[in-house]
């Protein structure tokens, strides 16, 4: 938490790029459900890339170790 990390990825319905739409970047945990941490733009071939700070809302979470 409180450091970038790097997201980086595509967009495309039917087999074209979706170039200028917004992408929503959420964090899925079965025990705090989701957590949406920032959106990131497509570029006109559809790819996004840039970096995500996790806000310290953000639970901490350790692997189950069982």
């Amino acid at each position: 938490r409180g450091a970038p990390f790097k997201v980086r990825g595509q967009v495309s319905a039917d087999g074209e790029p979706c170039g200028h739409v917004t992408v929503e970047i959420v964090l899925r945990s079965r025990q705090h459900g989701d957590t949406s941490i920032g959106q990131l733009a497509t570029d006109e071939r559809g790819t996004y890339d840039g970096a995500i700070v996790l806000p310290s809302a953000v639970p901490l979470h350790s692997p189950d170790r069982s």
